[in-house]
């Protein structure tokens, strides 16, 4: 994969997340992926999935914009950097919160590709109320 392709690898998985594609996910991340979201700490590709589902899937209309996604690649590393908003609303497109945040995260490629190995979440921003999973 080259940078170009590691440049659309975030969006790609926060498109996913908002399609609720949880369990693809899978593909994206090392087995012993390490996180930190705002939703809280994470050890392990099990735990990001179950995370994800607990906080995103009971929500009906979601909307994750990522722009900005710069990448640092050495040879088969690379460290990534993007803005993030995350969108909550209702079936009826009632926005009920928003959050703005910066992405960091690592990658390491193998014989699949690439996959992310750590990342956390940093918020800077936010609006509304946060739906309880």
């Amino acid at each position: 994969m080259t940078e170009q392709h590691l440049e659309r690898l975030v969006p790609r998985i926060y498109a996913m997340i908002d399609d609720h594609l949880f369990d693809e996910l899978r593909d994206f991340y090392s087995a012993e992926i390490v996180g930190e979201t705002p939703g809280g700490a994470l050890r392990g590709r099990d735990e990001l999935v179950a995370q994800l589902r607990r906080n995103h899937e009971s929500v009906p209309a979601l909307q994750h914009l990522v722009t900005g996604v710069l990448v640092d690649q050495r040879r088969d590393d690379a460290e990534l950097r993007a803005n993030l908003v995350a969108i909550f609303a209702a079936d009826d497109g009632a926005v009920s919160f928003e959050l703005g945040s910066v992405w960091r995260g690592t990658a390491r490629r193998d014989s699949d590709g690439w996959r992310i190995t750590r990342f956390a979440i940093s918020p800077v921003w936010r609006r509304g109320t946060r739906p309880r999973p």
